[in-house]
């Protein structure tokens, strides 16, 4: 009975936020049996969900960015905010979600550091969705200018800004992280004076007027 029970209370996400404190009171676990039995989980729990344990820190990263969205759409003033201003928001939350989880992030430093973290392939992903679906609210409202060949790796541009952001709070020394906060700011302005309607397509716009009506 208490088996059934037990089983009932197991889910994927206990599972990762068990493996999170672990990490943070005793490092990353040398094996599974040894994860299990120090968080009182039966292995095949574990293996219900996951094969091994970069699948379960994968995981991990993507349920940072989930809890990040879900308080975002909890937000009833969110959907009413310009793109730009949806990106500070993001960046600014999940700042907030990730500062939980510091001391974690800091210890596996090496293994999101690489060039093509396989950690952060989910995480990845999710995020390029987010952004890209940003970009083209963006288009849509006149934010962000539409570039042929260009538009479509926009998101790219804007997770290499993400990868930027997470490195420079990981050396943040400063009171309540207010360098990254300014940093954020700054990219984020950055970026959008990048993609947005600047002096090249006012120049385009003139030129294609002024062909049309000689």
């Amino acid at each position: 009975m208490a088996g059934k029970s037990n089983k009932k209370t197991i889910t994927k996400e206990r599972i990762i936020r068990a493996y999170l404190l672990h990490n943070q009171r005793f490092g990353e676990p040398a094996t599974i049996s040894i994860f299990c039995a120090e968080s009182k989980i039966k292995e095949e729990d574990f293996f219900a969900f996951f094969d091994n344990l970069k699948e379960l820190e994968n995981a991990a990263w993507l349920l940072f960015l989930e809890d990040t969205l879900m308080v975002l759409k909890n937000d009833e003033a969110y959907d009413g905010f310009p793109v730009s201003e949806k990106l500070l928001a993001f960046y600014f939350t999940h700042m907030e979600v990730l500062n939980q989880y510091r001391e974690y992030i800091l210890k596996r430093r090496q293994s999101w550091m690489e060039a093509q973290p396989l950690c952060m392939k989910d995480y990845r992903h999710e995020f390029c969705g987010f952004v890209d679906d940003l970009v083209h609210e963006g288009i849509a409202s006149g934010e962000i200018a539409e570039r042929r060949f260009i538009s479509e790796w926009y998101k790219e541009g804007f997770w290499l800004q993400l990868l930027f952001v997470i490195r420079f709070w990981c050396n943040d020394q400063s009171d309540q992280f207010e360098k990254t906060d300014a940093a954020i700011e700054k990219a984020v302005n950055l970026s959008f004076e990048l993609i947005s309607r600047g002096p090249l397509e006012a120049m385009i716009d003139f030129a294609k007027f002024v062909i049309q009506n000689r």
